[in-house]
């Protein structure tokens, strides 16, 4: 398997959005991927919790991709403390 890395100024950002504002609210709309995979220390995503229930955060297509069958949603459910 060959492993290669994104070229230099490849814009890797995907947009992420919440079913249920009233829910959860995005803090940073979009996600942004390191070009060096290698040094990469990790990627945030700033999401803030508003009252309990459950929301889906789906991330948007890397530009130029097709949407994938599945992967880019993750379903949270929010309790109170």
């Amino acid at each position: 398997m060959v492993t290669e890395s994104p070229r230099p100024g490849a814009n890797l950002s995907v947009a992420k959005t919440s079913s249920s504002a009233n829910i959860l609210a995005i803090t940073t709309p979009a996600l942004q991927f390191p070009v060096q995979l290698q040094t990469a220390t990790g990627v945030s995503a700033g999401v803030q919790p508003i009252a309990a229930g459950t929301a889906v955060v789906t991330l948007g297509n890397l530009a130029g991709n097709p949407t994938p069958a599945s992967g880019n949603e993750l379903v949270l459910n929010l309790t109170q403390p």
